[in-house]
C-alpha cells in the first residue's frame, strides 16, 4: 500500500517558481536532514514532497508535477535491481538523483549506468553541494529538453547566473570545472577512470557572422548532446569548442570509440556553402586528457585536453595517445 506524500517548502521565500522534488526516503532522520540542508541552503527555493516506499514513488512520478525525483536504494519495497529498475524507469521521465550509504556506492554507480543523473553519499551531504546537485540536475533536463524542442526555457536558463550558455544552453566552463571537480572526486573515492575531452570547431574561426556562428554552435550542440550519456558532463567552454567529461573511460580503445563517436555526430551539422570542405564536412581539432594518467588536479586534466593535439582533415575516428 502507498504511504501518504508529504509535501514542504524549504529555502528562502520564493521569489521564483520552486523546484519541485519528490524525495523517496524511509528513514525519518535522513528525511529530515534533507528537509533541515534544503532550508539552509541560500538557491533556488525547493518544494519536497516525501514518500517512504517505492510504490508510493511510482505513483507520484506518474502525476507528472515533479523536476526530480532523489531516491534511496534501500526502501521497504524495494532494494538493490529493483531500486535500480525504478530509477531507470523515472529516467526516462525526469532526472534522478541518488541517496546513498557508503555500503551502497556500487548499486549507486549501477543505477547512474541505468539512467541516474548523479548519487550523493548521505555521509557527505551539506547544503551547497545538495542544492547545486539538484539544481544542476533540473537545469540540465530542462537544457536537454530545450536542445530537443520540447521546452522553451531561455528565461529559466538565464536565471542560472551564467551556469549555462544563453546560445547553446549547455553548461558554461565555470559549471564544466565544478562537474570536473565532483567526477574527480568521485573518481578518487571509487578509483574509476575518465576523460576530458575538447573539440573545436574549426571553420568557426573563419566566420565574421555571429548569426552564422550562433546557427553552428547550436546545430553543434544538438548533435553532440544526442552521444553523450546523462551521467557524463557537456559544455561550450570558447567560442568555438566544447567541453565534455565522460566516465568509466579506462583505456585508450573505450577514449577512442568515443570520440570518434563525437566527432561523427557533427557530419549532421550543415555547413554554408562557402565553409564546407571538400568533403562536405566540418573539420575538428581534438584534445584529450585521461585521469590519472594525465593529471590529479582539474587544472592540468583541462590544459592538457585544450592542448588541442590531435587534428581530423574530416569526420572520422580519431587517434588519441593521451599518455604520449
Amino acid at each position: 500500500m502507498s504511504d501518504e506524500t508529504v509535501s514542504k517548502t524549504t529555502g528562502p521565500s520564493p521569489t521564483s517558481k520552486p523546484l519541485r522534488v519528490l524525495l523517496v526516503e524511509d528513514q525519518p532522520a535522513d528525511a529530515q536532514l534533507v528537509h533541515d540542508l534544503l532550508g539552509e541552503s541560500e538557491g533556488v527555493p525547493i518544494s519536497i514532497d516525501h514518500v517512504t516506499r517505492l510504490d508510493a514513488a511510482m505513483a507520484s512520478v506518474a502525476e507528472g508535477k515533479f523536476d526530480l525525483v532523489l531516491l534511496d536504494l534501500s526502501l521497504p519495497d524495494g532494494y538493490g535491481s529493483f531500486t535500480i529498475d525504478a530509477a531507470a524507469e523515472f529516467s526516462k521521465q525526469l532526472p534522478v538523483v541518488i541517496l546513498t550509504g557508503i555500503e551502497d556506492e556500487t548499486l549507486a554507480l549501477k543505477a547512474i549506468n541505468a539512467g541516474a543523473v548523479d548519487y550523493i553519499c548521505k555521509s557527505m551531504l551539506d547544503e551547497v553541494h545538495l542544492a547545486r546537485t539538484i539544481e544542476c540536475a533540473v537545469e540540465r533536463q530542462r537544457r536537454l529538453d530545450t536542445l530537443a524542442g520540447a521546452v522553451p526555457d531561455t528565461q529559466e536558463r538565464n536565471e542560472a547566473g551564467g551556469l549555462y550558455d544563453p546560445v547553446t544552453g549547455l553548461m558554461t566552463q565555470t559549471l564544466f570545472k565544478d562537474r570536473l571537480e565532483h567526477t574527480l572526486a568521485c573518481s578518487e573515492r571509487n578509483q574509476e577512470a575518465f576523460a576530458v575531452l575538447a573539440l573545436r570547431l574549426n571553420e568557426i574561426s573563419k566566420i565574421e557572422s555571429d548569426d552564422t556562428t550562433t546557427t553552428l554552435m547550436c546545430s553543434a550542440a544538438t548533435c553532440l548532446s544526442r552521444r553523450v550519456r546523462k551521467r557524463d558532463s557537456l559544455a561550450r567552454l570558447s567560442r568555438d569548442s566544447f567541453g565534455v567529461v565522460i566516465q568509466g573511460l579506462s583505456n585508450l580503445a573505450a577514449v577512442n570509440s568515443t570520440l570518434g563517436s563525437l566527432v561523427m555526430s557533427l557530419s549532421d551539422v550543415s555547413l554554408p556553402e562557402s565553409l564546407a570542405l571538400a568533403e562536405g564536412t566540418m573539420s575538428t581539432s581534438v584534445g584529450v586528457s585521461l585521469h590519472p594518467e594525465n593529471g590529479f588536479d582539474t587544472a592540468a586534466l583541462m590544459n592538457r585536453a585544450l592542448q588541442f593535439e590531435f587534428a581530423t582533415a574530416r569526420i572520422g575516428s580519431p587517434t588519441a595517445q593521451p599518455g604520449a
